[in-house]
């Protein structure tokens, strides 16, 4: 089939949703099922089949691998134009916050800092010793809430009101809560490569992390690096091999803070990769600090580790299901509290 069919068939699919945006998740839908097709006709190809018909699912697999192609090609821009829509969004709120001046009226000032502190716990007195107080901190009995714009708060209400009660406050169009509105929609669907796992992490720690300083009292200066290797992320710690990155860092004065591994389906593939990255952490550089945080991801599957002053890397907490709400809500809330 020549490739001008092939995009004539994938307009078609995309005309199925005539009406109405295509949306990611829907995208990524086909994907799988293009997936399932592949996968069903390579096992019929292992089978003795007559040469006409294993000549004709030649073609069809040939066919199917475009389609998967052009579809994942389709999915990155779509991704890629929600983070464009996300900044043109806050740039828009800081030009009328700059317009308005000194005569801005409360719907336009910007309330972060004040609804940030309803993520965040109040400051540990002493950092964790031991994985079971890491688990304690990062899953506390007692945790914060999320701001979210009106509109989500009260959507998500009707769908989910235990979730909604539990993990979201309602807020106003400040940028904290239209940050958490937008990633809590939009980012956390079914990825169908590791680029597409590596690229949510990346793009939601950033988004978290830039919040915390921007609008916590604590400032934290740090460098941070996603699908990265030795030579996008220089770290002078001694805490990873030379020559053999972990797909995210953050690193602040020459230490690293996070280290994360990032696969499509396998969280164990993931945790042996970072095994294999790290190394005993240096006094030098971190004194007598115990550990330092990791995490591993594959597909909805989502892990955080702790990293061990001899370089053990342990699971802390449960591994939590990035598909269910109450899970990213316990992410992102975690997320905050590093």
């Amino acid at each position: 089939m020549s490739m001008l069919m092939l995009l004539c068939e994938l307009w078609l699919w995309l005309c199925t949703f005539a009406g109405r945006m295509t949306t990611i998740l829907e995208v990524q839908d086909g994907i799988l099922k293009v997936q399932w097709e592949l996968e069903e006709l390579r096992k019929r190809l292992q089978e003795e089949v007559p040469e006409a018909e294993r000549a004709h699912l030649w073609k069809r697999e040939d066919h199917l691998m475009k389609k998967e192609e052009l579809l994942i090609e389709l999915l990155i821009k779509m991704e890629a134009h929600l983070m464009k829509e996300k900044e043109l969004l806050l740039r828009e709120k800081e030009l009328l916050r700059m317009q308005s001046g000194q005569n801005s009226t409360a719907l336009l000032q910007d309330r972060s800092g004040e609804w940030i502190k309803h993520m965040l716990m109040p400051g540990l007195t002493t950092l964790p010793q031991h994985d079971y107080d890491l688990a304690n901190a990062l899953f506390p009995k007692k945790h914060g809430k999320l701001p979210v714009v009106r509109r989500m708060y009260y959507e998500r209400l009707m769908q989910k009101p235990d979730v909604t009660e539990s993990f979201l406050i309602e807020a106003d169009d400040s940028t904290v809560p239209v940050v958490l509105s937008v990633v809590l929609r939009d980012s956390f669907g079914p990825k169908v490569s590791e680029m597409g796992v590596s690229g949510r992490a990346g793009f939601f720690l950033r988004d978290i992390f830039e919040l915390c300083r921007s609008y916590n009292p604590s400032k934290f200066t740090y460098q941070f690096f996603s699908d990265c290797n030795a030579t996008t992320a220089g770290s002078r710690s001694s805490s990873t091999k030379e020559r053999s990155r972990p797909d995210t860092l953050l690193t602040a004065s020459g230490c690293t803070f996070l280290i994360g591994e990032d696969k499509l389906s396998s969280l164990s593939d993931a945790e042996a990769d970072l095994t294999a990255k790290v190394r005993p952490l240096s006094t030098m550089f971190y004194g007598e600090l115990q550990f330092i945080l990791g995490y591993i991801e594959a597909g909805s599957a989502f892990q955080w580790l702790s990293i061990g002053k001899n370089g053990v890397v342990r699971r802390v907490g449960p591994t939590l299901n990035l598909s269910t709400d109450v899970d990213r809500c316990q992410y992102l809330i975690a997320a905050s509290i590093c």
